[in-house]
Formats: structure tokens, C-alpha cells, sequence
């Protein structure tokens, strides 16, 4: 079964992993106010390379991109549904969506999203942290 591939329980460890480094970040963040910070991103769309020679994340050609202001207290599911979504012109809960962090490779989404695509999921990652 999947659920007990060693990619599977690999991924397993590394999420638990990742989410008791989240709780110590939270911790030294909320000490230091970092969430009342604004925050001005450039967001870029790119595509994920689905097969074996294209792996990894690829720039869109032309460059699809947004710049815009947060609070650095938003989850990224607010992020999504209030900024991202807005900026881009896309339907309201609509899509599912992943975030990807390219230096370790943590996926982070709406673990209860109904979104249809969200079937494709397992065929982007093993595991993932909701982002509530």
C-alpha cells in the first residue's frame, strides 16, 4: 500500500520533522512582534516539471508576476483566498493550491479543500503540512 511505501513514511518523518521546527519558529516569532510587520512580495507563477526530465519548479515564459503588501501575521490560507487569488483575477474558491518551500521541499496546503484538482495532488507530493 502507499500508505506504507517507504517514500510514504519517509515523507512522514520529514513533515514531523518540519512541524516541531515550526513550533519553535512560531514560539521565537511571536516573541519578537515579527507579525505586525508588513511584508512587500513579488510573486511569480511557475510550473512544476512533471516528468523526469523536467523535474523541479520552471519560470512561465512570459514571466507571470504580482507585487503586493501583507501583513506578516496572515496564514497562508488567508494569504491565498485575500491576496493572491484577488491579484491574479482568479475564481474564488475555485482551485486548490500547494506552497512549496524550494529549499527543503515542505508542501504546505488546505488539507480539507473540496477543489477538484486537489486529486492531483499525490502526484506533486507525499506528504503535506496544512496551512491553517
Amino acid at each position: 500500500s502507499e500508505e506504507g511505501s517507504p517514500e510514504k513514511q519517509f515523507a512522514s518523518v520529514l513533515r514531523k520533522k518540519k512541524e516541531r521546527q515550526l513550533q519553535v519558529d512560531l514560539q521565537d516569532v511571536q516573541d519578537r512582534r515579527l507579525f505586525s510587520r508588513d511584508l512587500t512580495l513579488r510573486i511569480e507563477l511557475c510550473y512544476m516539471g512533471g516528468n523526469d526530465r523536467e523535474p523541479g519548479f520552471h519560470a512561465c515564459e512570459p514571466s507571470v508576476f504580482r507585487t503586493v503588501s501583507v501583513s506578516g501575521g496572515m496564514t497562508l490560507r488567508m494569504f491565498h483566498d485575500r491576496v493572491l487569488g484577488p491579484a491574479m483575477g482568479w475564481v474564488r474558491n475555485y482551485h486548490g493550491y500547494m506552497y512549496v518551500v524550494p529549499s527543503d521541499g515542505s508542501v504546505f496546503l488546505c488539507q480539507k479543500s473540496k477543489a477538484i484538482d486537489m486529486m492531483h495532488l499525490s502526484m506533486h507530493a507525499w506528504d503535506s503540512i496544512d496551512d491553517s
